[in-house]
């Protein structure tokens, strides 16, 4: 049987493409049916600051070279920072156990000596 992609329709009906894309049927027939406004990089390059704006209203934007897109330029929901702590890719604050010890240099001892003793501490 064939699988139903969102939006309906079958992953038959697309156009094999390379790349990233490559073996993901229906997120492909999906992007694809979506009609993101497509510029060229030089469109991109002259206009960047008005595109932009664009995204950040929500429209997604294809950036294409010689007719091939090469990079989606889409919104982002939250800040990096809440991204980063919903994918797992950072950790959130914790408070500290002491405040932080001011260490002061001494001439002729190198920085990662007074680091050591300070950890062995």
């Amino acid at each position: 049987g064939d699988a139903t992609c969102p939006g309906g329709g079958s992953p038959r009906t697309m156009v094999p493409q390379k790349g990233l894309l490559s073996g993901r049927r229906c997120a492909l027939w999906y992007h694809v049916t979506t009609m993101a406004t497509r510029i060229g990089i030089r469109e991109l390059r002259d206009g960047l600051t008005r595109i932009l704006r664009r995204v950040e209203t929500g429209e997604p934007i294809e950036v294409t070279r010689d007719d091939v897109v090469i990079a989606i330029l889409s919104p982002v929901s939250g800040s990096a920072v809440d991204i980063m702590l919903a994918s797992g890719e950072a950790l959130p604050a914790v408070p500290l156990d002491a405040p932080i010890r001011t260490l002061r240099s001494r001439p002729g001892v190198r920085a990662s000596d007074v680091l050591q003793d300070d950890r062995d501490r």
